[in-house]
């Protein structure tokens, strides 16, 4: 994967979509002989959304990672800012039950229970860093703040003590997304939990959360520029 630098991501667009819009011009395919207006308005439809496509997300941004031993674990935290709006944000990162799709350690990810504001999920999968990785269970409780934050405490699980805040603020037409976390890892798991390996788990996550920001974001534009379909082409 590779990393952008931090700034405002601007897709760039299939230059086939200048083909579809020949295409469109092009009075022969309006109505091609023995075609209806209907027809032919629903075929030139479809072959403009094949040759032009969804513009693919753009690479996720640099994420800046900072991680510092602490006592007997770590205080960490990570920086970003990306080219979605605020909302779209909050939405990727309030979706608990879809995260083992996008995050790249999750096998899996659930919703608990809801009480009001206050969520508890329960994520279960696996941390590699080469040769080293350990299996993880977490339940933690989180306090949700929308749109701007998260607090979360760990209820139980493989770590001794876990405790997060993520914060979202509107950043040029963007977002800015900061996450702090202290972890104490324990005894058996801190034997391999180094520095490092906290600092490429961060930063794995908080890409592979960053590209799925931007893959809804296209999705979206892209949806948004096409416009509804024909009735002919439904």
């Amino acid at each position: 994967m590779r990393a952008g630098k931090v700034g405002v991501i601007i897709p760039v667009l299939d230059r086939r979509a200048g083909k579809a819009c020949a295409l469109c011009q092009n009075p022969e395919y309006k109505n091609p002989p023995g075609r209806s207006p209907s027809v032919s308005r629903a075929f030139l439809f479809a072959a403009a959304l094949l040759a032009c496509g969804p513009a693919p997300a753009a690479d996720p941004p640099a994420v800046r990672v900072s991680v510092v031993a602490k006592g007997e674990g770590y205080a960490c935290e990570s920086d970003m800012r990306i080219a979605v709006p605020p909302a779209l944000a909050w939405e990727v990162m309030t979706d608990f039950d879809s995260m083992a799709r996008w995050v790249p350690n999750l096998r899996s990810s659930r919703v608990l229970r809801r009480e009001g504001a206050v969520v508890t999920i329960e994520q279960v999968g696996i941390a590699q860093f080469g040769p080293l990785s350990f299996d993880f269970t977490m339940e933690r409780r989180l306090a949700l703040e929308a749109p701007a934050g998260i607090v979360a405490v760990q209820t139980r699980g493989t770590l001794k003590r876990y405790q997060s805040t993520i914060r979202l603020q509107p950043d040029e037409g963007g977002t800015r997304l900061t996450y702090r976390v202290d972890i104490e890892p324990g005894l058996l798991v801190g034997a391999i939990l180094s520095k490092e390996f906290v600092e490429h788990e961060l930063r794995e996550q908080f890409e592979a959360i960053a590209q799925e920001m931007l893959r809804r974001e296209a999705a979206r534009s892209a949806t948004a520029a096409g416009g509804a379909l024909p009735a002919a082409a439904r």
